[in-house]
């Protein structure tokens, strides 16, 4: 039974573990996934709650999962595991059989399963949490609350960190199509067969032609269909579109340029509050000074803004802009629909995401620096979390050794 226990504890710990934490990586796409939630349950009225219940959710998840691994209070935390797993079977019971969304956001954007695959991870999870829960009693008690609470206080300032970095200063690592290093491709990529059907039907001597959208009461008289085959162009990205007030598409010229500072800006209001408009007024004056080009671009049209500031705010998709930069007011730098580097907002004020110094970086050393940067980051996070289980086995194996000898 002590085997079965310890299996049944490393597979939910370790599902919770990774689960909270591809979570904590991208805290703002969480809170679209809790977004979805509310809007499928009729909680739309929660919809501002969203961020803080992602995060919410995500430090649970990871908090749990550690504990559960290290054996860390496993008399506390065998209960919210337990509740927390029975919960999540049967939500994603009823996902599965009425399919409100899509995709569950179990893990985060790292991974997408379907709502009845994750019905199953979760039919393996509910009996080890089980077992794990009634086995809980004979986990051993090493007597040093303190010193456990203080391992999952340590854990939790680290989750706490990541969401920090991450909103802050730029993510650690990203699984969206708009990740640096990623080819934005919007060019044409070939051409599907389109056919459209004219329905002709006559009445009292009148003849009229219908759609198949638009058919007649049965007052009228069928009398010929016509089919007609055209190619219809497939876009590679058609989400990835941007225009200006006039509503002419800038797409074309973001992609092509050779040095572009795109900011990004889903939710004006706030913005506003934290003087994102400020700063992207400022970037627009250095941007052409070093002639760099510079597009900001907002989810609505912002016309106070552009009659204080001086400059036109394209318009793009609220999902795309949040997609593309985590951070409301974040900026990215492209270079011929490659994105080379991007940067929360509270960051842009540091010198080296200016653009005059954007300006002399040669582009593929740029992008070699950002992408080994955050492999470093993500590699200092991991050492990080295993440093800590490391102490946390030696702490308690030397306490016991200790006791044994006195």
């Amino acid at each position: 039974m002590r085997i079965t226990a310890s299996i049944c504890r490393v597979i939910v710990g370790l599902t919770f573990a990774v689960s909270g934490f591809l979570k904590l990586l991208a805290p703002v796409g969480t809170s679209l996934i809790v977004s979805e939630y509310f809007g499928a349950f009729g909680l739309d009225f929660l919809q501002n709650a969203a961020f803080p219940c992602g995060v919410l959710l995500a430090l649970t998840e990871f908090l749990l999962g550690i504990s559960a691994l290290l054996r860390l209070k496993e008399r506390i935390m065998a209960w919210p595991l337990l509740i927390l797993v029975s919960i999540f079977t049967l939500l994603t019971l009823y996902l599965a059989v009425f399919n409100p969304i899509a995709d569950c956001g179990c893990f985060g954007e790292a991974v997408h399963l379907t709502n009845w695959q994750t019905f199953g991870k979760n039919l393996i999870l509910l009996p080890c949490a089980v077992v794990v829960f009634l086995y809980r009693e004979a986990s051993p008690n090493h007597k040093r609350g303190l010193a456990e609470w203080g391992f999952i206080l340590f854990y939790f300032l680290i989750a706490v960190g990541v969401i920090h970095y991450t909103r802050g200063v730029r993510p650690i690592v990203e699984f969206t199509p708009y990740k640096v290093g990623a080819v934005v491709e919007t060019a044409q990529e070939g051409e599907q067969d389109a056919y459209s059907t004219r329905f002709i039907y006559e009445k009292d001597g009148a003849r009229q032609v219908f759609t198949l959208d638009n058919l007649p009461d049965s007052t009228w008289a069928f009398v010929d269909a016509e089919t007609t085959h055209s190619s219809m162009a497939q876009s590679a990205d058609s989400d990835f579109c941007f225009e200006n007030n006039s509503g002419e598409n800038i797409t074309d010229y973001i992609m092509e340029s050779g040095d572009m500072m795109l900011l990004t800006v889903y939710d004006p209001e706030s913005a506003l509050r934290h003087g994102v408009w400020e700063t992207a007024a400022r970037l627009k004056d250095e941007c052409e000074a070093v002639g760099m080009d510079f597009v900001v671009a907002a989810s609505r049209s912002v016309p106070e803004i552009e009659a204080q500031y001086g400059f036109e705010v394209a318009l793009a998709d609220r999902k795309l802009l949040m997609t593309l930069n985590r951070s409301n007011g974040g900026a990215i730098y492209m270079s011929e629909g490659v994105i080379l580097s991007k940067v929360a907002a509270p960051a842009l004020a540091g010198e080296r995401f200016s653009p005059q110094t954007l300006k002399t970086q040669d582009n593929d050393v740029l992008l070699i620096y950002r992408l080994v940067r955050q492999r470093i980051d993500l590699l200092v996070l991991v050492l990080m979390l295993i440093f800590a289980a490391l102490v946390k086995d030696l702490t308690f194996r030397f306490g016991k050794s200790s006791k044994q000898v006195s």
